[in-house]
């Protein structure tokens, strides 16, 4: 397979060393309706609070030999009212990491599914991309130190806010669904725009760095769409954001309410410039889901997401970004996820990195945060140690001495490594030759 140069001038501007392993801090912070009645939830307080606990939390990501971290306080809660912010604990957990010297590279998520209440109609709004671009200038202005970015997290998850009803916007309706997501597209360019014109305002080292992840994972369905206008779903805010052209989806998203001027603005200032795209997958919430085979079903069915999108994308390096699951799944659940990305490596697709999300306990997820379950599925429970983060640690290491398009031979990949009793792929793939 030929490696896309666009691609391997992103790869070459990121200081990563072999593939890297991250993890995150839950930083949720959407709007649910709870009998009715609107709840703002905060991950950053529910989950372990940050702001009391993320000095051990650190120290214990770092122990573990993970050198990236996805994390911020949320938009609702770091921008209260316009041009007002607090970002007092980022601010914290940055200077933290740098006087020990420990997590160098720092992702910073501005939007993790919530948008401020005072921005009526959260992404309904035609004036939010424009609130959410001065957010994140704030930010970047900020944070000096950090050039990684995630724009929107799971921007497909707009599904549950416009086609579902369940969040934020609580809307039942396709046209919502596409409004919602232009508006998430047209938000981190003008974000990215305005955080790259801080960097050659202030010249600072090195360019800044967009990791572009979304969920592929249908588990909730619902009737009139079939599986070819989900696939248009699937990839509609990324291909807007990335300037992606598609004949069927153009003809998909003017049918529900773009209009083409629309379209081509998002089509010559969409960008696949310095982007890395971010795959989510949690196999459970897969409707085939098969506790039987849980290895091979996260391994199979992971592999032909990574495939589809590297097709789409070809520009961009990949970066896998969220799986966790509960302790009786979780290691084959890690190990399938790893051996798909070391094979879709072996394939020439450039990969950077693996995640586990996040570092600690989550609360609500097993029900779309409309209780306070806890759910044990962090590489800590409350800080108790668990058998998932032993052997994350140990497939960091490993990851390290690879690098993100192909490699000498090294050492096996051995089951102590990934927490099974089978090795997961040959240790010695072609490297892919460049593309003319």
């Amino acid at each position: 397979m030929r490696l896309h140069p666009a691609a391997l001038n992103t790869l070459l501007r990121l200081p990563l060393r072999g593939l890297t392993l991250c993890t995150g801090i839950e930083n949720s912070d959407c709007v649910v309706r709870i009998d009715g009645r609107p709840v703002r939830r905060n991950q950053y307080r529910e989950a372990h609070d940050v702001h009391r606990h993320y000095e051990a939390r650190l120290e214990r990501v770092a122990e573990l030999g993970i050198e990236a971290l996805r994390f911020w306080q949320g938009w609702a809660i770091s921008n209260p009212a316009p041009g007002v912010y607090d970002f007092a604990v980022d601010r914290q957990i940055v200077d933290f990491c740098r006087s020990r010297g420990i997590l160098p590279h720092l992702i910073g998520d501005i939007v993790h599914f919530g948008v401020p209440d005072w921005i009526e109609g959260h992404w309904q709004n035609s004036r939010a991309p424009r609130f959410m671009a001065d957010y994140a200038i704030a930010r970047a202005r900020a944070f000096p130190e950090i050039r990684f970015f995630t724009p929107v997290n799971e921007p497909f998850m707009a599904e549950w806010c416009a086609l579902l009803g369940w969040w934020n916007e609580g809307l039942t309706d396709m046209r919502a669904f596409v409004r919602a997501m232009k508006h998430q597209a047209q938000g981190t360019i003008l974000s990215r725009a305005g955080i790259e014109a801080i960097w050659r305002h202030e010249r600072r080292p090195g360019r800044p760095v967009w990791f572009m992840n979304d969920a592929f994972q249908p588990r909730w369905r619902w009737d009139g769409p079939e599986d070819d206008t989900r696939t248009l779903l699937q990839f509609c805010s990324l291909d807007l954001m990335l300037g992606h052209a598609d004949p069927r989806m153009c003809e998909f998203l003017l049918d529900h309410g773009m209009t083409r001027a629309e379209y081509e603005w998002f089509m010559q200032h969409g960008s696949t410039q310095d982007v890395v795209v971010g795959i989510d997958y949690y196999p459970m919430f897969d409707p085939a889901w098969d506790r039987r085979s849980i290895r091979e079903f996260t391994r199979d069915n992971l592999l032909s997401i990574i495939e589809k999108v590297h097709e789409r994308y070809p520009q961009c390096p990949i970066m896998h970004m969220e799986v966790n699951a509960l302790p009786e799944d979780a290691l084959p659940v890690w190990s399938g996820t790893v051996r798909a990305f070391l094979e879709a490596q072996g394939q020439g697709i450039p990969i950077i990195g693996l995640s586990w999300f996040g570092d600690e306990v989550q609360i609500g997820w097993g029900n779309r945060l409309l209780d306070d379950e806890v759910r044990q599925v962090g590489l800590w429970h409350y800080g108790e140690p668990q058998r998932i983060g032993r052997v994350v640690g140990r497939t960091a290491g490993y990851l390290r001495s690879r690098d993100a398009v192909g490699f000498a031979r090294r050492p096996a990949l051995t089951p102590d490594l990934v927490g099974d009793d089978a090795l997961l792929i040959d240790d010695a793939p072609a490297v892919p030759v460049l593309a003319n």
